[in-house]
């Protein structure tokens, strides 16, 4: 039987919601998964709302503080602090402030390449979450001829055998 993954409910009516997406996406390395997947939330708590706005709101250093705080949101504490706000400037820039407009209407390479644009964030983390978006959280991406597999992704493709490739519409 397959157990669900650690990633909270997103709903993809949300923004909240999937800005935290964005961010778990961004911090699942070097903790385990369930706290990357929990830690946005956390964050959202100590800045007052899960929103690029409310984390813009603040200037670079308290935002960084309050990332910091014990217990920290990440190990990787400047770095991610960093990412995350810069994360917080691109939806905010790019997509008015809405990470569903990340996905909404887009192909599997495009939802790859805008994920991709977030530092931290690459081709391995982009395909993971591809897949996480489409399996788990029933995001709607569209098909586009190439193979996304996470054969190679150890313990996530062992839980998923035989559907090592997200669902393309």
């Amino acid at each position: 039987m397959t157990q669900p993954l650690a990633v909270p409910v997103v709903s993809v009516t949300d923004p909240g919601s999937a800005f935290a997406f964005v961010l778990g996406v961004l911090f699942n390395q070097r903790m385990r998964a369930d706290d990357a997947w929990r830690a946005p939330w956390e964050l959202g708590r100590r800045v007052g709302a899960l929103t690029p706005a409310a984390f813009l709101a603040l200037d670079p250093g308290e935002f960084a503080a309050q990332f910091a705080a014990v217990p920290a949101i990440h190990p990787f504490t400047r770095t991610m602090a960093e990412r995350a706000y810069r994360a917080a400037e691109l939806v905010d820039a790019e997509y008015d402030g809405d990470a569903r407009r990340i996905w909404t209407g887009v192909t599997a390479a495009q939802f790859l390449a805008r994920l991709q644009a977030f530092p931290g964030i690459g081709r391995h983390k982009a395909t993971v979450a591809l897949f996480i978006a489409t399996r788990e959280l029933g995001i709607t991406v569209g098909a586009d001829g190439h193979s996304y597999s996470i054969s190679c992704c150890g313990s996530l493709a062992d839980r998923y055998h035989p559907h090592h490739e997200p669902l393309l519409t």
